[in-house]
C-alpha cells in the first residue's frame, strides 16, 4: 500500500532513524528476506510454525538451543548401482541443507562398496530438519551421473544433542533402490561457559 499524501521528505525523515531506505521499500525487502515462499516448502508439517523456536532461544523443552550447524560423516558405501557403462563407479557425495551445498572428494574407482571417510560441515538453519543426500558417478566426458539420493534427518542432532548413526538407502529418479550410505550426524554446539555449566 502506498500513502501518496505522504511527501518525499517526510518519509525519509520518519525512516532514518531505522533504515536509510525509504518506508515502502523496507517493507518489500522484509518480506523478502522471509524468502517469498522460497523456504516454504522445506518447512515440513510437523513442526507448524518454524518461528517459534525464535521465541525460546534457550529452548525450553531441552535446556538448550538447538545446534546451529551439525557435522556430518559420511562413511562407507555399499551395493551402489554401477551406472558406468565399463569399470566402476567413481562415487562422490553431494549434501543439500536449507541453501547450503556441500560435495564430497571423489572417490576414483571407489566402486560399489567403498570407504568414503568423508566429513562435512553443515548449517541447519530454521526449517532444516533434514539433508539431502545425493551421490553421484564422476564422469568427465559423458558428465557426472546420478547414482540415487535419500535424506538424512538431523533433527534428533538438532534438537536433542543425540548422534544419529545411520544408512540411509538410496533411491533413484525412477524410484528403485540404488544403494545404501552409512552416515553418521553429530551436533556441533559452540561451547559457551554460560551454556550448562553455570546452571
Amino acid at each position: 500500500m502506498s500513502y501518496p499524501h505522504h511527501h518525499h521528505h517526510s518519509g525519509e525523515q520518519y525512516s532514518t532513524p531505522y533504515s536509510s531506505t525509504s518506508g515502502g521499500s523496507g517493507y518489500a525487502s522484509q518480506q523478502q528476506g522471509y524468502g517469498g515462499g522460497r523456504d516454504a516448502p522445506q518447512m515440513q508439517g510437523g513442526y507448524g510454525s518454524t518461528g517459534g523456536y525464535q521465541q525460546q532461544p534457550g529452548g525450553m523443552s531441552t535446556g538448550a538451543r538447538p545446534a546451529r550447524t551439525v557435522m556430518v560423516d559420511i562413511l562407507e558405501g555399499r551395493n551402489l548401482a554401477n551406472v558406468e557403462l565399463l569399470g566402476k563407479v567413481d562415487p562422490y557425495c553431494m549434501l543439500l541443507a536449507g541453501s547450503d551445498k556441500i560435495k564430497t572428494r571423489v572417490h576414483k574407482d571407489g566402486g560399489s562398496n567403498l570407504a568414503f571417510n568423508d566429513t562435512a560441515e553443515l548449517a541447519v538453519g530454521q526449517g532444516v530438519d533434514d539433508v539431502l543426500l545425493e551421490v553421484y558417478d564422476y564422469n568427465h566426458v559423458r558428465g557426472d551421473k546420478l547414482i540415487g539420493r535419500g535424506r538424512v534427518s538431523v533433527a534428533d542432532a538438532k534438537f536433542a544433542g543425540r548422534v544419529e548413526d545411520t544408512w540411509v538407502e538410496l533411491h533413484d529418479d525412477r524410484g528403485r533402490t540404488t544403494g545404501e550410505v552409512h552416515v553418521k550426524v553429530a551436533p556441533r554446539y559452540v561451547r559457551r561457559r554460560e551454556w550448562g555449566e553455570g546452571g
